[in-house]
């Protein structure tokens, strides 16, 4: 925890992609009406092919003016609409676990390097014996 809190005030406000997230089972609870208000203009089409249109209108009429139409622009939406702010970290914890999806294929994925990502390890993370929700 020292490293994370001698960090802490090196945390800035962006607007990035939704690369991974965690939610406490109580914030999805919160959020989950909303977001399933946008899976239902999305559920019977291919995805590539959504209602950017509809979409768009469904948001600005719920006052979120947003250019995005992703499933990520419908979680930022939920988040608005129940009064919560998401914190991504720069940090990397992870590993992709493919090189095929939506978003890219492989040219991408070996173009950007994907698949040599290392996670960052703080040199406490090898006294972790579990996780817990706090």
């Amino acid at each position: 925890m020292d490293d994370i809190n001698k960090n802490l005030d090196k945390v800035i406000l962006k607007n990035e992609h939704w690369w991974a997230e965690c939610w406490k089972a109580e914030n999805w609870e919160k959020i989950k009406p909303y977001f399933l208000q946008y899976i239902e203009l999305i559920k019977n089409c291919d995805y590539r092919m959504r209602p950017a249109a509809e979409i768009k209108r469904f948001f600005n009429k719920n006052g979120f003016n947003i250019p995005q139409t992703s499933q990520d622009a419908g979680k930022d939406f939920a988040l608005f609409k129940a009064g919560l702010k998401r914190l991504t970290s720069v940090v990397n914890r992870g590993f992709y676990i493919g090189e095929y999806g939506i978003h890219f294929r492989s040219s991408t994925y070996n173009k950007y390097g994907f698949g040599t990502m290392k996670p960052f390890e703080f040199k406490s993370d090898k006294l972790i014996k579990e996780f817990i929700l706090i």
